[in-house]
């Protein structure tokens, strides 16, 4: 199928959130593995945001395989998670490389 005009020079856009509230890792922890590396190879952005109560090994490992961001957003502060979502995540790859980073609240 050939696709024309302006959408056409753009690459598609792949993504993948993940939300958490375990802060260990999940029974499957290797089929886990598996998608996250398919996903790597896939050029598939993988964003983590964990509300355990500790952040979760695997959600960080997860975006750092990916190239995508972490977040950890405590129990007691989910009144920042719509914040921490959309200062963290809604910015695509290429935004990416030319915003800074979100720290962690104090």
């Amino acid at each position: 199928r050939t696709v024309r005009g302006p959408s056409a020079s753009r690459p598609r856009l792949r993504r993948l959130g993940n939300l958490s509230k375990a802060a260990r890792a999940p029974p499957r922890y290797h089929a886990t593995m598996n998608c996250l590396f398919a996903a790597k190879r896939r050029k598939v952005l993988v964003d983590a945001c964990s509300v355990a109560p500790s952040p979760s090994p695997l959600m960080r490992q997860a975006a750092h395989l990916a190239g995508g961001i972490f977040a950890h957003v405590p129990p007691d502060r989910l009144d920042r998670l719509l914040a921490t979502a959309l200062a963290s995540f809604a910015a695509d790859a290429a935004c990416r490389e030319r915003l800074p980073p979100p720290r962690a609240p104090p």
